[in-house]
């Protein structure tokens, strides 16, 4: 079986984690933890990181550090995956849900314009929902797929409207726009480090910021907000969601491959796009852009996408379908909305993505090509 996205491991990781191991050093105390941290704000740019158990958790952390309350709205992208959600609602914030644009499913910067012109008012410098009265305290932009979004337009309008700008760049890593990576321009940015992702630390995620006393907090509150001393004292309510010392040893790792892993995601994306393009039912959707895309998910858009994956599963070749979109999940009916095009359902029936790790080889290529050209002619 051609597998969508596995771990690329070698014996450099094994070995990491196996010293990790005789350490002694296994939970969320040990030195590869830190160092991990530094490794990530050396590559990314970030003044401070703090390294999580997941992803959701650095982004339920970002949320809170970054002053959202109980009770307040954050708008996110009707495209993203269920964990973006979660972390909001762990925050005890709610999510209002926003239109994606349909060239690239980013959330959309004139339709986002439109709505904070017409659906919300300035009140004592705060963003109130015209509504329902609640405080719309920021926006979480998703780097879907490891693709760059409207960033900059984005930050414009959260600084406009007083808005907090938290990034959701979980698959963002190596990804920049202009020269900064994904998750440095808003006062918070997650990354996550999962089984399907480039850089892999089993499970785990981090919080960038350029405000250290984000990071003080976030990292204080991901130790049960135990305050530094013999005794168990603490000062306010925590979590435990801090990354391990044997996670951040594989991180470590995986950080001195990261380069060559990028290079070769840019190579699949150039093999897979020559080909592909030669099938006339058939399109790159949103491909590896100018704007610094990572290449985490190569994707085609076409008609009949099921169709074609249960094709290809009879190959043994292994796809997958974009998330559906949060409006569409039965949990979610009663969440606010703005959706004037529906666009996330729009890519959720025509979209396809193809196996993409980097430790795909050239030959497997080769026949995920085979099966896609073989499928429509």
């Amino acid at each position: 079986m051609i597998r969508l996205h596995t771990p690329d491991i070698s014996e450099l990781e094994e070995q990491a984690v196996q010293n990790a191991l005789r350490s002694g050093w296994v939970s969320t105390a040990g030195p590869q933890v830190n160092e991990f941290e530094k490794k990530l704000s050396d590559f990314t740019g970030s003044p401070f990181v703090v390294a999580f158990n997941s992803g959701t958790a650095a982004l339920q952390i970002a949320l809170i550090t970054s002053g959202v309350t109980p009770g307040d709205i954050v708008l996110v992208p009707d495209l993203c995956y269920i964990a973006t959600l979660n972390a909001i609602h762990h925050a005890g914030a709610v999510p209002l849900l926003m239109e994606v644009n349909e060239m690239d499913g980013q959330m959309d910067v004139a339709v986002l314009e439109k709505f904070l012109e017409s659906e919300s008012t300035e009140k004592n410098g705060r963003c109130i929902h015209s509504l329902t009265g609640k405080k719309i305290a920021a926006i979480v932009p998703l780097w879907a797929w490891g693709n760059s979004c409207d960033i900059e337009k984005i930050k414009i309008l959260a600084d406009t409207y007083h808005l907090e700008l938290i990034e959701d760049a979980a698959a963002g890593i190596g990804t920049r726009s202009g020269n900064k990576h994904a998750g440095t321009f808003g006062k918070t940015g997650i990354l996550s480090f999962n089984g399907n992702k480039i850089l892999t630390t089993g499970g785990g995620g981090a919080l960038l910021t350029a405000d250290n006393s984000i990071a003080q907090l976030a990292q204080h509150l991901s130790v049960q907000a135990k305050v530094p001393g013999p005794d168990y004292v603490h000062d306010q309510q925590g979590f435990n969601n801090r990354m391990t010392n044997l996670s951040a040893a594989l991180g470590i790792a995986q950080m001195e491959r990261l380069t060559v892993f990028l290079e070769r995601k840019k190579q699949i994306f150039a093999i897979y796009q020559s080909e592909i393009e030669k099938v006339e039912q058939v399109s790159v959707f949103p491909g590896l852009t100018s704007k610094g895309g990572n290449g985490w998910l190569f994707q085609i858009r076409c008609d009949y996408p099921q169709k074609l994956q249960d094709f290809l599963k009879s190959k043994d070749i292994e796809t997958s379908r974009i998330w559906t979109p949060m409006s569409e999940l039965k949990m979610n009916s009663a969440l606010m909305r703005f959706l004037p095009e529906q666009n996330a359902q729009k890519l959720f029936s025509s979209v396809l993505c193809l196996p993409s790790s980097s430790s795909l080889q050239n030959t497997e290529m080769e026949q995920v090509i085979e099966g896609v050209k073989r499928f429509f002619n």
